[in-house]
């Protein structure tokens, strides 16, 4: 039995780790601690990842009666578990929205005092930063969430450029584009975003 939550981490904007489906929308995975000691390894070695982990590989599933409602459940295929070296990333940015769809869990989650404020710059910080000093690979970045990503967390997380760097992470700095597709890619400290 396989997930993608084997190889993939969401971040969501207060800072928690949790599924990316919305049947398991409310399953906490972990969360990114503010200050220079958090490590993501930690995390996913941790207890609640590592019940993920074993129950998968013994073809279960971790939360009966929620992941199989799940869309991204593979029954019957093998689990393919790469948290270890390589990891993609989705990150919610806010839960800010105005459309209002019939079925969005949006406003059930507010309801439970999550507010509409966007990520804090530095909890994404952290978390690439985790990745680079670890070792883990990071994959695409995507961002999910209620609203277009740009209009939200490029105000209140970019430069002029449009681009995020991060100034804490040793060796070569990370820069995420966000007008388009939220995609990480690597540059060298001080290169400018058209310096690819």
């Amino acid at each position: 039995m396989d997930c993608r939550i084997l190889r993939q981490v969401t971040l969501k904007s207060d800072g928690h780790l949790g599924c990316d489906d919305s049947v398991g929308y409310g399953i906490d995975l972990g969360r990114v601690a503010p200050g220079g000691g958090w490590r993501l390894r930690d995390v996913l070695n941790g207890p609640v990842y590592s019940h993920v982990r074993e129950v998968f590989r013994d073809g279960r599933v971790p939360w009966p009666g929620t992941c199989e409602g799940c869309d991204l459940l593979a029954d019957g295929r093998a689990a393919e578990d790469t948290l270890d070296r390589h990891i993609d990333l989705l990150v919610e940015p806010t839960l800010a929205c105005t459309l209002g769809c019939a079925c969005c869990l949006r406003k059930s989650i507010l309801r439970k005092g999550r507010t509409e404020d966007a990520m804090d710059p530095e909890v994404l910080r952290q978390f690439v930063g985790a990745c680079v000093r670890e070792g883990i690979a990071l994959g695409e970045v995507n961002s999910i969430g209620w609203v277009a990503c740009a209009a939200i967390i490029a105000p209140s997380c970019t430069d002029r450029a449009g681009a995020m760097t991060l100034p804490d992470v040793p060796g070569e700095g990370a820069c995420i584009d966000l007008p388009d597709s939220f995609e990480l890619r690597r540059v060298s400290r001080g290169e400018t975003r058209s310096g690819g």
